[in-house]
């Protein structure tokens, strides 16, 4: 049966929040939970630079899923899409990724995975939505009886389509448990996202699968498929591996599952498997390809391995003899784990962050390594440290990466866990300091954010203009008219705190931005 996700479209602008010493500047606060859960982010980043971070928040009983999209380099942030999880049912995974590279063709797909706990039932859905949240439409969904999803990730090589499958290759991987069996599930569109077709690409008994990941990458424009490589947590209760199956991006030329993590141990725990396929048609490079996890080593240190294949690796030559390893990142004072991966196709650079921690506190690192050297034992070449925290209360979690395209930086997103809280927060190569924030909800403009003694709020067009400012506890503190397309309005008597801007046109339309009065 299928499960309603209930959709509160709503705009509320993110605020700045500085959590720490950061080399990039502050991190940019978009949500902020009032205990302490886990957020786990995704983050992805259109053609044209906008970007897209989900937040998934569960362990609280009520799970909960938000996006948030900026279309102003990282500087302000709306929310376009709040699903609160059914009642009775529990999270089982959520994935977005973003094609296109105008509004006019641009979509967000939204892959998430339930489990109903009275019925027993798992539920897989792909939903596909405009730029801007709106007019979502689920596109593909199937459900299992007796079943517990774990994990689910889509991927696309829309940034570097194939003529032979035009438009572009979509496709979501999910991992679940079938009573004692584990099975990982491939749903692949080769005709961007038009129709779809499923395979099951591997299951295995007495095993239960975790984590999962998914990379669909593109090899030379004249002679190759696309290829798509996915690897997941297995065998969770016993050798903890990590499993890796590829095949051609529409599902045929299908490997078997190898546990890459043996090539390095075959005693050590090993989790948290990230995988990224080359993805620039120009190169020819059919099978080039990255995979870390994080290694437990010695029983008492964390490190992350990178899995990459020989020169004799191909689809039908699927073997540990034709893969090797070395180290994303080893250091026997410090505990590295929760790596990400992306690609960055105009420096052809892998791109790696971690959390990097010991009882000093957190650092989140950014590494890049040209696809050339990837292949290889070759170091990492080090870009900065992202966030850093020198206390022990407060700790960065689950970072990941993403490349914006169209100014060939890296931005990221990561949760900031302590203090009676867990926030959402991003940050970005490019330095935010100094950037006026401007909070933007369709047609209305408030600015500055934070603000102190007075705020400036803009409409396009000349109108009559209700305002209403409440707290937090949802009480009105201010309430005034307007006329024109512009007003300044003193806020120096407001208390400092977070207040809720309200703005309703002559015609019956209502915006909405949240500023900081300091």
């Amino acid at each position: 049966m299928k499960k309603n996700l209930y959709f509160l479209l709503i705009a509320l602008f993110a605020f700045t929040f500085s959590a720490g010493a950061q080399k990039f500047g502050d991190d940019i606060l978009l949500h902020e939970c009032s205990s302490n859960y886990w957020i786990k982010p995704k983050i992805s980043v259109a053609d044209n630079g906008w970007i897209y971070v989900l937040m998934n928040k569960y362990g609280s009983g009520q799970d909960e899923t938000r996006i948030y999209r900026s279309t102003n380099g990282g500087a302000t942030f709306s929310q376009i899409m709040h699903g609160i999880t059914p009642s009775g049912s529990e999270q089982g995974g959520r994935d977005i990724v973003v094609t296109g590279d105008n509004p006019s063709n641009m979509n967000l797909w939204y892959v998430f995975a339930d489990n109903n706990t009275t019925t027993g039932t798992a539920q897989v859905s792909l939903m596909k939505m405009d730029a801007d949240g709106s007019n979502g439409v689920i596109v593909h969904s199937y459900s299992y009886g007796n079943t517990v999803n774990h994990d689910v990730a889509i991927s696309t090589n829309a940034r570097s389509p194939e003529y032979v499958w035009s438009p572009f290759v979509i496709g979501f991987a999910a991992s679940s448990n079938w009573y004692n069996e584990g099975y990982i599930d491939y749903v692949y569109s080769t005709d961007g996202g038009t129709t779809f077709s499923s395979e099951i690409l591997y299951s295995k008994e007495n095993s239960e699968f975790g984590l999962i990941d998914v990379s669909i990458g593109q090899a030379n424009e004249h002679y190759y498929y696309p290829k798509v490589g996915i690897v997941f947590e297995m065998d969770k209760d016993s050798e903890k591996n990590i499993g890796f199956v590829a095949a051609k991006a529409d599902g045929t030329s299908l490997t078997n599952v190898l546990q890459v993590n043996k090539k390095y141990s075959s005693t050590s725990e090993a989790i948290d498997p990230k995988i990224q396929w080359l993805c620039n048609n120009t190169l020819d490079e059919q099978y080039n390809f990255m995979i870390v996890y994080s290694n437990l080593y010695g029983g008492n240190d964390w490190d992350i391995v990178k899995i990459y294949p020989e020169s004799g690796y191909s689809l039908s030559d699927h073997t540990l003899d034709n893969i090797d390893y070395w180290y994303g990142a080893s250091s026997s004072n410090y505990d590295e784990t929760q790596a990400d991966l992306a690609y960055d196709k105009t420096y052809n650079h892998y791109l790696l962050v971690y959390k990097k921690w010991n009882d000093d506190g957190v650092t989140i690192i950014y590494k890049v390594q040209h696809y050339t050297d990837a292949l290889g034992d070759n170091e990492w070449d080090y870009v900065a440290d992202v966030s850093s925290l020198s206390s022990t209360y407060h700790s960065y979690y689950s970072p990941v990466v993403d490349i914006n395209p169209v100014r060939t930086q890296a931005c990221f997103a990561m949760e900031l866990y302590g203090g009676g809280s867990t926030r959402l927060v991003f940050d970005a190569e490019w330095s935010t300091v100094g950037v006026e924030e401007t909070v933007v909800d369709g047609e209305l403009k408030v600015f500055p954010n934070p603000a102190t003694d007075n705020i400036t709020l803009r409409m396009n067009e000349e109108g009559t203009y209700l305002v209403r400012m409440y707290n937090m506890l949802g009480a009105e503190v201010t309430a005034f008219e307007f006329t024109g397309t512009e007003i300044n309005h003193d806020i120096s008597t407001l208390p400092a705190g977070m207040y809720l801007i309200k703005l309703n046109t002559d015609k019956g339309t209502e915006f909405n931005a949240k500023i900081i009065v300091k």
